[in-house]
């Protein structure tokens, strides 16, 4: 549950799934990274950066995930 709902439902903070978040965030960071890393051996490391913050924001995956057929 989001932490902004807790207050609705008189749960505290802790039943928040903030941690699980932080941790899932950073796991697909390191899955496209290391995708990106392999398919661009040559891209420096500022320019894979750069690409994997545009693939991994949550606007990309938004809009991809809508958009399956």
């Amino acid at each position: 549950m989001h932490r902004s709902a807790l207050p609705l439902y008189g749960q505290d903070r802790q039943r928040s799934n903030e941690r699980l978040e932080f941790l899932g965030d950073a796991v697909l960071d390191f899955i496209v990274a290391e995708y990106f890393y392999r398919l661009f051996p040559d891209m420096a490391e500022g320019e894979l950066t750069k690409l994997r913050s545009v693939i991994a924001s949550g606007s990309v995956l938004a809009r991809s995930f809508l958009c399956k057929d």
